[in-house]
């Protein structure tokens, strides 16, 4: 939709729909955002893998991921440059630094996203498991990306009731 009163009746649209479907539900409101068309999709996932730590994987993003399997893999330290060498080894980096006259991506907003992103994932890595962004769009250079998708799974809180045969007693001795 486009303008504020498009905005309204779609509102409106939605909750007398929701009102025949389900009556007693609450609906306080709606989140608007814009409908990014174009650009180029690219993949952003950061897990915690045993013994290297955070791992960024980054790549083709979008419906294409599964099909090209065109990603790479970042271990800590995340640079800025260490993240756009790893970029550039991919083969949607071509499509991102403007392939065959098309206009270039805005690549630095990008590699600039990530290194936010893995700053984040490591200053909280006691709190988040997982973070996936997927996708990513890269917007012509100059005018930025846009997170259209992402996934933050929270780290289970510890079980009290549970044992770790590793744990020891303060005297030294086994738990």
């Amino acid at each position: 939709v486009s303008g504020t009163e498009a905005v309204e009746q779609a509102f409106e649209r939605i909750q007398t729909r929701v009102r025949a479907a389900v009556p007693q539900a609450r609906i306080p409101g709606v989140q608007v955002q814009e409908m990014v068309q174009g650009g180029i999709e690219v993949l952003c996932g950061i897990t915690r893998q045993a013994p290297f730590g955070p791992v960024l994987t980054l790549g083709w993003g979008g419906t294409q991921v599964e099909l090209l399997q065109d990603s790479r893999v970042v271990l800590a330290p995340f640079t800025h440059e260490r993240i756009g060498r790893q970029l550039d080894r991919t083969k949607v980096a071509a499509l991102i630094a403007g392939f065959r006259g098309a206009a270039p991506k805005d690549r630095e907003t990008l590699v600039d996203l990530l290194v936010r992103l893995t700053d984040v994932f490591t200053a909280y890595g006691d709190r988040i498991e997982a973070l996936e962004i997927n996708p990513i769009a890269v917007l012509d250079d100059g005018h930025g990306v846009r997170v259209l998708d992402a996934l933050l799974i929270p780290k289970a809180p510890p079980d009290p009731h549970r044992h770790d045969d590793s744990e020891t007693h303060p005297t030294g001795a086994p738990a």
